[in-house]
């Protein structure tokens, strides 16, 4: 049986605070935000229709080590063969180790569009199911 897997990255960073606030009339907003010192914290992770997700963080933006990483370790173990991973066009996704490990289980890996919220299962996809 086919399951399509979605897969996504997101990111929060210290450096990321508000420049503006609401306070009572002739009060002055207040607030604090970190100073020199800022990190960020990379949130990967992928989803099917029925199961939890595979999620993995890192203290740092996302790079194709990380990405591979993330594969064989959490993702493939997950993964069965017929499966459909949808993924973003993103550079770290498409580094040499990653599509392998993933069509090596007999998974589908299929990159979205660029600039489309919207996706089409290619025909190399399709298959007896």
């Amino acid at each position: 049986m086919r399951r399509l897997v979605f897969l996504d990255e997101s990111f929060c960073s210290t450096s990321m605070a508000c420049e503006y606030g609401w306070a009572p009339v002739g009060k002055r907003a207040c607030g604090v935000r970190p100073g020199d010192c800022w990190m960020t914290l990379t949130l990967v992770g992928a989803i099917h229709v029925g199961c939890w997700p595979k999620l993995m963080t890192h203290r740092a933006a996302i790079n194709g080590r990380i990405f591979v990483r993330f594969v064989r370790q959490r993702l493939c173990p997950w993964l069965h063969p017929g499966d459909v991973v949808l993924m973003n066009n993103l550079g770290a996704h498409k580094v040499s180790g990653a599509r392998q490990a993933m069509e090596a289980i007999g998974a589908c890996v299929v990159y979205r569009p660029t600039y489309t919220a919207r996706t089409s299962i290619p025909s190399s996809c399709d298959g007896p199911t």
